[in-house]
C-alpha cells in the first residue's frame, strides 16, 4: 500500500467523522469562520485549514493518476458544495446539514471507488 493510498484511508475516515458528527462539524466550521474574520484564530482552527489543504492537494494531484475522473469528481464536489453552502441560510440549519450529510456520502462513495480502483 503506497502513502497515496494511506491518505485515502484517512479521507475516507474524516468525511465518515462529518457524516456522523455533522452538527458538531458544521459548529466548528462557523465558530472558525467568525474567528478568522476577527482574526482570533486558535490551534484548532490552524490544523482544520491544513488538514483541508492537505485534502485538497492530494486531490489535486490524484488529477494526473490513472483515476483522474474521480479526482476531477471529488474537486468539482467541493466547489458545488462550497457554492451551495454559501447560498443556504445560516438560519436553516436542517437544510445545512442535510447538505453537508449528502456531501459527506457522495465523497465517501468517491474515495471508496479510488481504493477499489488501485488495484
Amino acid at each position: 500500500m503506497s502513502l497515496f493510498y494511506f491518505f485515502t484511508i484517512v479521507f475516507i475516515l474524516w468525511e465518515l467523522n462529518t457524516l456522523i458528527f455533522t452538527k458538531s462539524y458544521n459548529d466548528f466550521l462557523e465558530s472558525s469562520i467568525q474567528r478568522i474574520q476577527t482574526q482570533k484564530v486558535t490551534t484548532d482552527d490552524i490544523v482544520f485549514s491544513l488538514f483541508n489543504l492537505s485534502y485538497f492537494i492530494w486531490t489535486s494531484i490524484g488529477i494526473f493518476t490513472n483515476q483522474y475522473l474521480f479526482f476531477l469528481l471529488l474537486l468539482i464536489l467541493g466547489v458545488v458544495s462550497a457554492t451551495v453552502s454559501k447560498k443556504i441560510k445560516k438560519s436553516n440549519i436542517d437544510r445545512i446539514l442535510l447538505h453537508r450529510r449528502i456531501d459527506a456520502v457522495i465523497s465517501i462513495v468517491i474515495l471508496v471507488l479510488i481504493w477499489f480502483s488501485q488495484y
